[in-house]
């Protein structure tokens, strides 16, 4: 969502009944005809991908002109090897214990963009197949506590799936 909100209150006049989650939304999603008859590949986009030994400054750039949160690692044949997300290019970032001067921490900073990609990629990322259902994607980004999922085919990744999109079909359906 455009606003980065995760869930909404329930209002009952003027008290909270309760909280709507995404996943509240997704779980009831899962169970509609269309999310088990509709295929990842009907929804999935063409993924942006990134060598694991690009660095880190190539990822971040890629991943603020094009305003996505995710992106599939490829090795040298182009098979999947992992992805980046932003809470892991985030971990790389940790702040320093002691205090810094502009120019340390400038020099600091190239460091950390000068770091292969490998370095802070999720080696085991959860994929889905082309011809899975969306309910099955959703059940699968429970499973493993993601947000996306990389579609992959014969070890090559050939899209990625979000929450997002998943709400969009719903919005849509």
């Amino acid at each position: 969502s455009k606003t980065g909100l995760r869930a909404l209150p329930v209002m009952e006049g003027k008290n909270i009944a309760g909280i709507l989650s995404i996943w509240d939304i997704l779980n009831f999603a899962s169970g509609i005809k269309s999310f088990s008859s509709t295929a990842v590949e009907q929804i999935m986009v063409a993924p942006h991908v990134i060598l694991k030994d690009d660095d880190l400054g190539k990822v971040r750039v890629l991943m603020r002109e094009k305003n996505i949160s995710r992106v599939p690692v490829v090795d040298n044949s182009g098979k999947l090897a992992g992805i980046v997300a932003v809470h892991d290019l985030l971990k790389a970032f940790k702040q320093p214990r002691e205090r810094m001067d502009w120019y340390s921490m400038a020099a600091e900073m190239d460091k950390i963009y000068s770091l292969p990609v490998s370095t802070v990629m999720n080696t085991s990322p959860p994929t889905a197949n082309r011809k899975d259902s969306l309910a099955n994607a959703i059940e699968k980004m429970k499973k493993f506590k993601h947000s996306g999922l990389t579609v992959v085919e014969n070890g090559f990744p050939v899209g990625i799936i979000t929450i997002k999109d998943l709400l969009e079909f719903f919005v849509g359906s």
